[in-house]
């Protein structure tokens, strides 16, 4: 099995970097997100973060031990208790593609964690989210599991209302 590229933490861009062996430059961060999801829930919020990730090349081609790395990266929070949410972004419209990629990518790495997939739709597109955590973390996994999904259910129901 493949290793991972090695990463580091640089303090100064608050992210995650590493190279591919295309000489692809890699940011990883994790933003805070429990505000967004848990905001009645003090002791869940402080745990929760959104993963993003970006390549320097528009087209690196495809490279296994990037996703390879990526979990590591993952795996490294999730076992610190982190709760990671993962966003297809959507705004060049591959989203779809993007949650069969971490779908993939989730099979082959995820072993030991556990991943709950939601959807938003509204007017102009669907979202995809999927919401990773490490169960023996977490005594109340399935309390955590159940209030994101109200926060999506929430949310959806403010935008058909609302914004629609």
């Amino acid at each position: 099995m493949s290793t991972p590229y090695n990463w580091s933490f640089d303090p100064i861009l608050a992210a995650i970097k590493f190279t591919g062996g295309n000489g692809a430059e890699y940011t990883v961060a994790l933003k805070e997100a429990g505000d967004v999801y848990f905001s009645d829930y003090p002791a869940i919020k402080s745990l929760c973060y959104e993963v993003m990730f970006e390549s320097s090349l528009p087209s690196s081609g495809y490279d296994c031990k990037v996703s390879i790395t990526l979990a590591d990266i993952v795996k490294f929070y999730l076992q610190q208790g982190k709760i990671i949410i993962f966003v297809c972004e959507s705004r060049d419209e591959k989203q779809e593609a993007r949650k069969v990629l971490f779908a993939k990518w989730f099979k082959t790495h995820g072993q030991g964690f556990e991943k709950y997939d939601f959807e938003i739709y509204d007017v102009e597109r669907p979202y995809y989210l999927s919401l990773l955590l490490a169960a023996d973390k977490h005594h109340n996994a399935q309390q955590i599991v159940n209030l994101f999904g109200q926060a999506i259910d929430d949310y959806s129901y403010y935008k058909r209302r609302y914004v629609i």
